[in-house]
């Protein structure tokens, strides 16, 4: 619980180039390594990336 005089840190949504998006699509899509790992190898959350 916060005190009315701490400031919280406002997190912001991040945001992808969609060529990002590209990349990490094809990477899922080759079939070699499996989606978590995917995500891992790129910086994202696993729950990001879903079939």
């Amino acid at each position: 619980m916060t005190s009315p005089n701490t400031e919280r840190e406002i997190r912001r949504r991040r945001r992808y180039a969609p060529s990002f998006k590209a990349k990490s699509v094809a990477a899922c899509l080759q079939g070699d390594t499996s989606i978590a790992q995917v995500a891992l190898q790129h910086g994202l959350n696993t729950n990001l990336v879903q079939t």
